[in-house]
């Protein structure tokens, strides 16, 4: 938690952050408090002061939590994977007794939210996901897409899409937000995808098909998510696996009919020559004769990480150019094309899951080697990186020569 002139500035409690976090942080018990420098720009995310968190806990009677109580992190963890295993009212009932224990808990408001079946009873959960996590991207996001789906339901029964989780009419067969196909047997993949979306959506799935490899559900709903980025291989693989778990089943069967041309006619353009991509109005990663440094695209939101891994790679001879955000990486990469890309998970705006697949569709980036930098040092998080696209997977702190060595292989 940081503090400026006795006002909170802003706070952390993974994976929470904003009044959330500060909430959370001041029903600890036995916490010990030191103050220690802090980076000399900290962004305000808490808009609490706190004789409010004062307030809020005589109105609400809110007691703080033992270290040996309710686990809040691990049980948002298994409700997520509950939800992706089409578990519902097992993850209903994780998200209650996590929203009783910390109902400043946005996360699991916003997951609540997804489960509800009512404008009304949605509503109500996003309002408390706004109340202690309005600073956070994916709360407002959530809000607004929840909103274009509310208005785009023609009927009182509501599903949610399979990828963004937006509302959707019960009998519609694309989502309004994400245009992610919902179904196969329908429609082709649409050209304006939002690829971000569904890919997070199948990083999910794939999470929860690995603790639960005979849903069939599960598969079906990864077929269909790779349907939609147009990589048929990987449909087709799903589809033959979930076929063979229930050969009776004709949805499975049909599906896969379905997706054969899509299959063939994909393997007949990888065999025909492709034509040299070119580049327009986009500075080379390196002058033309090639006696320049490579340049190197640092993202990063820390700006004393950024400068750290700067010094780094000027002294090694290479070139860099900064971002701060997801928003001005993307600024950055309409004029520059980097010969190679380090990007960090956790941005202001964004993570780095979300914004690789962006980059991405810039055609001068579609090859680009991309090194992910986070202090997250789980699996989970490593695959989650590989499947958006990167190249390697380093966790902070970095040794810089170990760095400067994987630069070099790709470079």
């Amino acid at each position: 938690m940081h503090l400026r002139d006795g006002v909170i500035v802003a706070a952390e409690a993974e994976p929470l952050s904003g009044n959330g976090a500060a909430m959370e942080i001041a029903r600890w018990q036995g916490a010990m408090i030191t103050e220690i420098d802090a980076e000399p720009v900290i962004r305000k995310n808490v808009t609490y002061s706190l004789q409010d968190i004062q307030d809020l806990f005589d109105r609400f009677v809110i007691k703080g939590a033992s270290a040996s109580s309710f686990d809040d992190l691990e049980a948002l963890d298994q409700a997520v994977l509950l939800i992706h295993q089409f578990k519902y009212p097992e993850a209903g009932r994780l998200l209650a007794q996590l929203l009783k224990h910390n109902r400043f808990n946005y996360l699991g408001w916003l997951w609540y939210s997804r489960l509800l079946k009512t404008f009304d009873s949605i509503k109500k959960a996003l309002a408390e996901a706004q109340k202690w996590g309005d600073h956070d991207s994916t709360v407002w996001i959530e809000v607004k897409k929840t909103g274009l789906g509310m208005a785009s339901c023609s009927t009182g029964e509501i599903k949610r899409c399979l990828f963004c989780w937006t509302p959707i009419d019960a009998d519609t067969s694309r989502c309004g937000y994400c245009r992610a196909v919902q179904a196969f047997g329908k429609e082709k993949p649409a050209l304006d995808l939002k690829k971000s979306e569904v890919i997070t959506g199948i990083n999910r799935y794939i999470n929860a098909f690995k603790e639960d490899r005979q849903n069939g559900r599960i598969g079906y709903v990864l077929a269909v998510g790779f349907f939609n980025l147009k990589q048929y291989e990987k449909a087709a693989k799903y589809l033959k696996w979930i076929a063979s778990l229930a050969p009776d089943k004709p949805l499975y069967s049909r599906s896969l009919q379905f997706l054969i041309p899509f299959v063939m006619d994909n393997r007949q353009q990888e065999e025909q020559p492709r034509p040299s991509r070119r580049i327009a109005e986009v500075k080379p990663n390196r002058p033309a004769d090639g006696s320049g440094p490579p340049i190197i695209l640092v993202v990063e939101d820390s700006p004393t990480a950024r400068k750290v891994i700067s010094v780094v790679l000027k002294r090694e001879g290479f070139g860099v150019v900064e971002a701060g955000s997801g928003e001005d990486a993307l600024a950055v990469v309409k004029t520059l094309n980097p010969g190679l890309i380090l990007l960090d998970v956790m941005l202001p705006d964004t993570t780095g899951f979300d914004l690789l697949p962006r980059l991405r569709d810039f055609d001068q980036l579609a090859e680009t080697p991309v090194i992910m930098l986070t202090g997250r040092k789980n699996s989970t998080d490593k695959l989650k990186g590989l499947m958006a696209g990167s190249t390697e997977y380093l966790t902070k702190p970095f040794d810089p020569q170990k760095l400067t060595s994987i630069i070099r292989k790709y470079l």
